[in-house]
């Protein structure tokens, strides 16, 4: 009887584990689970967290609310995968993720007219897998526009958006003396596939012939070089 029960705990062990893993290895998150922002007063800028989907089936997503703490002002808008509410709701679903392919858990972070630290959680786990999901967390710090950490300032000279792209990348750089900017888009290979010289302030790059996939985005400016992932999603 005892190696009967034996047997039994290790069946159930084994079950929880492949349980585990069959819901979780399947997708991974980019950068990380956290996204943190140091933003200006009174500004409004997007960043997302990206979920790969590893398998080769579609991938479906849900979340559940955990915490979303704002103060002075700001505020987060969620956005899955290209559905974006005001707020963040309860619960909800994302779009399926094609094998191989990519969707966002991003925000539209909002911030008012106080320095403070705004925090908002989620928990987010495969349909079906609710026990071996992941909590994102997003943490936005309102700074006065002077003195935002050196680590961050050139997200305040240059921004891009939207990330995950579609159709159009949109690129607003601080170019106050209109000198010409080298901009390139690489592939993960390092392979260069869209390049560009630009004095304007304001810039659009077209993708119709960017395949999906993640890309390195390059901008060569007087004072820095400045590089950002790029995800191309449709």
């Amino acid at each position: 009887m005892k190696k009967f029960y034996t047997y039994i705990s290790y069946s159930l062990l084994v079950f929880a584990l492949f349980y585990a893993s069959e819901g979780r290895t399947q997708y991974t998150f980019s950068p990380s689970t956290t996204l943190i922002k140091y933003q200006a007063r009174n500004s409004l800028t997007y960043d997302s967290i990206h979920i790969a989907n590893n398998s080769a089936d579609t991938l479906f997503m849900k979340w559940e609310l955990l915490q979303n703490d704002t103060t002075g002002g700001c505020y987060f808008d969620f956005c899955s995968s290209g559905e974006c509410w005001l707020g963040i709701p309860a619960t909800g679903s994302f779009a399926g993720i094609k094998p191989g392919g990519f969707g966002w858990a991003g925000v539209h972070l909002w911030t008012g007219n106080l320095e403070v630290t705004s925090t908002a959680k989620i928990y987010i786990y495969k349909d079906g897998y609710y026990s071996t999901g992941d909590t994102l967390t997003y943490i936005l710090h309102s700074v006065n526009g002077n003195g935002i950490n050196k680590k961050y300032e050139t997200d305040d000279i240059i921004s891009v958006y939207p990330i995950p792209a579609s159709n159009n990348l949109n690129i607003n750089i601080e170019n106050k003396n209109s000198v010409e900017i080298p901009i390139s888009l690489y592939n993960i290979l390092g392979e260069r596939v869209y390049t560009t010289k630009s004095s304007k302030n304001n810039l659009v790059i077209p993708l119709d012939k960017i395949s999906d996939g993640v890309y390195f985005l390059t901008i060569k400016t007087e004072n820095r070089n400045y590089t950002k992932k790029i995800v191309v999603y449709r």
